[in-house]
């Protein structure tokens, strides 16, 4: 006999970072998950790119409990 399952999918998205509640939402995931740094906190991505004029991006995995990863991305112009 099989027994039913339910699995959960996540989705990806890109974060929208001029959304107070959504920077918030990230910064109390990244507080919360072990081995976090500042690093990955939306204020340090904005700083940065406020600092070298570059793209700030977050990538949000989510599932039904709510988020359940993020990836601070930099778009860098370089020669």
């Amino acid at each position: 006999m099989n027994i039913p399952a339910t699995i959960d999918r996540l989705r990806l998205r890109r974060a929208d970072l001029d959304d107070p509640a959504e920077n918030e939402r990230i910064a109390a995931f990244v507080r919360a998950a072990p081995g976090a740094t500042p690093f990955h906190l939306p204020a340090w991505l904005q700083a940065v790119a406020d600092g070298t004029g570059q793209a700030a991006h977050y990538l949000l995995a989510e599932g039904i409990d709510g988020i359940a990863g993020v990836l601070p991305l930099t778009a860098v112009r370089s020669r």
